[in-house]
């Protein structure tokens, strides 16, 4: 997950919507009671989600995205930035040798609630227009990678629901990338602080669909700045950058398509609060809505050529 950063308190995080589909046959009540351990349940909801990977690309949705920088105390700091986006999978399945994939490809349509225009994007604070889909871990190729736990039954919202937590086994190396969207704006940071996040996933007992994942950094992490950043006060002055703080929650629900009928459990918001330390404290709360699903499906038919 990368994170950017500008000298003047205005940080963003970059979360990408995330989704689990709804489709597979439920198993018999008996089954539930093997969802509870963390290895069986962590497969079922691996197939779920390379059921949904496959499927993915027919699906769109509009994003409202509301960036809030916040102080120390967590209170608003300065005005919120509103950007709104069509969003749009692209599945790469992978071969051999590259493990399969799903991106998140974003058009933007308005910005401070205006019709985008030329020159709107790219801004250093605004979501990537690509960036990875975050249940990519959930993925058999990535369990190795984490430390999965628990499979407790719980309640969530008031409905039976089975609680995966999981931990990295190891910590990969933060990195800071400057003017990171090429764009000659060298006060825009971005940083890569891979997998220092513990997680709980939240999953329905029956169908192995998502139903909430919260994330939370492992602790306080000192990411080294690019030489050009060092020399700019408002980063500090100093080799590095620590981020103390970030924490996100994604809520799904169930949405319904017809024709033909099928219900989808897919994101209907994303909170992150984020907070950085270097040369004072800056930090964001973004928050991220999504409604007016659009599921597309083709057809296609093979047609004999007659004969001249």
């Amino acid at each position: 997950m990368a994170r950017r950063l500008r000298p003047d308190a205005r940080v963003f995080v970059g979360a990408a919507i995330t989704a689990a589909l709804v489709f597979a046959p439920r198993p018999p009540v008996a089954a539930q009671a093997a969802a509870a351990a963390p290895g069986d349940l962590l497969e079922r909801v691996s197939r779920y989600v390379e059921s949904y990977y496959s499927r993915a690309q027919s699906l769109m949705v509009e994003e409202t995205v509301m960036v809030q920088p916040i102080k120390s105390d967590l209170g608003p700091d300065g005005f919120a930035r509103f950007l709104t986006y069509d969003l749009r999978f692209e599945w790469n399945p992978g071969d051999g040798t590259e493990k399969p994939r799903v991106d998140v490809v974003r058009e933007l349509l308005r910005a401070n609630r205006r019709p985008a225009k030329p020159g709107d994007e790219p801004k250093c604070l605004d979501p990537a227009p690509v960036t990875p889909e975050p249940l990519e871990f959930l993925l058999p190729g990535h369990h190795s990678e984490y430390r999965f736990t628990s499979g407790t039954q719980t309640i969530l919202d008031g409905q039976a629901a089975v609680l995966l937590e999981y931990t990295p086994r190891s910590s990969g190396k933060p990195q800071a990338t400057l003017d990171p969207k090429h764009t000659g704006d060298e006060q825009c940071i971005s940083m890569d602080v891979p997998r220092r996040f513990r997680g709980r996933i939240w999953v329905d007992p029956e169908t192995a669909a998502v139903r909430r994942i919260d994330e939370s950094l492992l602790g306080p992490t000192d990411v080294p700045l690019p030489r050009k950043a060092q020399q700019h006060q408002g980063f500090g002055g100093g080799t590095h950058i620590t981020l103390s703080r970030s924490d996100s929650s994604v809520r799904y629900s169930a949405v319904k398509f017809t024709d033909p009928e099928e219900t989808l459990m897919l994101p209907t918001s994303i909170e992150n609060v984020w907070i950085t330390v270097a040369g004072g404290v800056r930090g964001v709360r973004m928050t991220q809505q999504y409604k007016n699903y659009r599921r597309f499906l083709t057809e296609s038919r093979i047609v004999a050529i007659p004969e001249p």
